[in-house]
């Protein structure tokens, strides 16, 4: 995708470039749009500044899940 910005050797104009790649710059804003919500929502739910109602073993626990799932996300995205 940086290839449509720079465009190094091809004759073809910025915008062309641009929107030949549009669909997947849609996707990786979305993408990141969404995972900065989730991010927000456990950051609000899980994480306490005062009396922690939830212990400390579930937050981790669900600190590992949230990786694991990130991570079998990336791994998987993009394949055919």
């Amino acid at each position: 995708m940086s290839s449509a910005l720079i465009g190094w050797g091809e004759r073809t104009s910025r915008a062309d470039r641009l929107r030949a790649v549009a669909h997947d710059l849609l996707a990786i804003a979305l993408g990141a749009a969404a995972m900065l919500v989730w991010a927000g929502i456990a950051e609000a739910f899980v994480s306490q500044y005062h009396q922690p109602v939830l212990p400390y073993s579930l937050k981790i626990a669900f600190g590992i899940l949230e990786l694991a799932a990130v991570s079998i996300l990336l791994a998987r995205v993009g394949r055919t």
